[in-house]
């Protein structure tokens, strides 16, 4: 039998990633385009023919973007922190421990993974509410409110349950017999395994709270309480017209995210080579 040409399957994945990217690029190079350059032309001009830094400038002047880089990062870090920890203290309770209940807690835990989240804004809103922690009550509670919703989710439980099942307890009875407690088996010995685990559920944890709309746009109502994805929207009202400094705009917000991916990636990939070495 006649082995498959792989340039078809590079060419295949070339037009879908050319896909995937093509929105971002024509959003980067719009943000560069000089005012005097037309934006839709036929066919589309992908390369500025000026190159500036003016409508990065102005929306940077426009509106308080440094305010709203530390409100989404105080939060996403507050959320992506409790998610993981929440994960693997749960994952680790079901894939280790035997106790009443156990088949009952994974069955809703699983199905919480089912339950859209716009079905739970409501009572999470009131929760939150009365707890005092929304726009009124200051910053720092603001943002607690702003991540507790986040910092718990079945699907990074079950994530954890997973990679936790596929190690051998002989690690953690040799710890035992050593003396280490509990906490010391958890964070000395299951976690450093688990690490490409951890490190992909920080990434999807971090990508989901920074790009998060709907619950911030519910909580926060004051300019100094916006994260950047709300504070977008006060943009695109101020440069309704004006696509070049909306794109600015864009592009500063998933600039963050996306170095983050990048660093993160590359301690996934040593972790993987370290736990195959």
């Amino acid at each position: 039998m006649q082995a498959k040409n792989p340039w078809l399957s590079y060419l295949g994945r070339t037009f879908f990633i050319l896909i995937a990217v093509m929105p971002f690029l024509w959003m980067l190079s719009t943000s560069f385009k000089g005012s005097e350059e037309a934006l839709f032309t036929t066919p589309p001009q992908w390369m500025p023919l000026h190159p500036t830094w003016e409508h990065y400038v102005k929306v940077w002047q426009a509106l308080p973007m440094l305010q709203f880089f530390v409100n989404s990062l105080v939060v996403t870090t507050l959320a992506s922190f409790g998610n993981v920890l929440n994960a693997v203290l749960a994952g680790i309770a079901l894939s280790r421990f035997d106790f009443k209940g156990k088949t009952l807690f994974f069955g809703l835990i699983f199905a919480t993974m089912f339950v859209p989240f716009e079905v739970l804004m409501i009572p999470l809103y009131k929760s939150v509410l009365q707890l005092g922690l929304t726009a009124r009550s200051g910053t720092v509670p603001l943002w607690i409110g702003l991540a507790l919703p986040f910092c718990v989710s079945g699907f990074g439980i079950l994530m954890v349950k997973d990679a936790v099942d596929n190690l051998p307890p002989y690690y953690e009875e040799a710890a035992l017999l050593d003396g280490a407690s509990l906490f010391q088996r958890i964070f000395g010995v299951i976690m450093p395994l688990i690490q490409p685990t951890l490190v992909t559920l920080t990434i999807f944890s971090f990508i989901a709270v920074w790009g998060d709309f709907l619950w911030a746009s519910l909580l926060t109502n004051e300019p100094q309480t916006l994260t950047l994805t709300t504070g977008l929207v006060q943009l695109q009202g101020q440069f309704s017209s004006d696509w070049r400094q909306i794109s600015a705009g864009t592009v500063l917000m998933l600039l963050p995210s996306l170095l983050f991916f990048g660093v993160m990636q590359r301690y996934l990939i040593q972790s993987q080579g370290g736990a195959k070495g």
